[in-house]
């Protein structure tokens, strides 16, 4: 419990110290991730932990990788950790648009090149799964379904909902995850 509380006082001040090297104030940061001013300034002041998902809007906010933020000498265990809690939690996500939108299923790709490779899905059959993989190497669309795009530095980042039908509330989310996403799996 104490390397992760060294780990939270680290990325706080370091978040901190960004903020204010890029002369933005705590409101700013707060609006730009989405998140009540009261929430992110405890954050920032000590008297919340920032989880990961949090961390994420916040360094979208300030436009600067995790690199910037997270301590290098952690040993591998804890980023493995990380890994697999971040990994929980887009899982999560990708359910609860499921859930939000009455689909079928989900699936999150990137493609480079001519390569496509799946990064999240639920509630699709392999079948189909690969199925939209070959569509999207090939630079189709497959036309069954709702599809969200974004693209990074060379990539390209699908979003593919099995459903009829996405209200507003909704995609504005999916736009939302996905930017994260593009952020969370920018490696891949």
């Amino acid at each position: 419990m104490a390397a992760k509380n060294k780990i939270n006082e680290l990325v706080r001040r370091k978040i901190r110290e960004l903020r204010k090297a890029k002369e933005m104030k705590i409101r700013q940061i707060a609006t730009r991730a989405g998140m009540p001013y009261s929430s992110y300034a405890s954050m920032e002041c000590g008297f919340y932990n920032i989880k990961l998902d949090n961390l994420f809007l916040i360094l979208g906010a300030l436009d600067v990788d995790i690199r910037e933020v997270w301590p290098p000498e952690t040993v591998a265990s804890q980023v493995a950790e990380a890994k697999l809690y971040l990994q929980r939690i887009q899982q999560f996500r990708l359910g609860e648009i499921i859930s939000l939108s009455e689909a079928e299923g989900a699936a999150l790709f990137v493609v480079k090149g001519q390569k496509c490779r799946p990064l999240l899905h639920q509630g699709l059959s392999d079948f189909l799964l690969d199925r939209l993989i070959f569509y999207l190497e090939d630079g189709l669309s497959y036309q069954h379904g709702i599809w969200f795009r974004k693209s990074f530095s060379g990539k390209t980042f699908h979003f593919f909902l099995k459903g009829e039908s996405c209200p507003d509330f909704l995609a504005k989310l999916i736009g939302k995850y996905l930017a994260l996403w593009v952020e969370i799996y920018r490696e891949a």
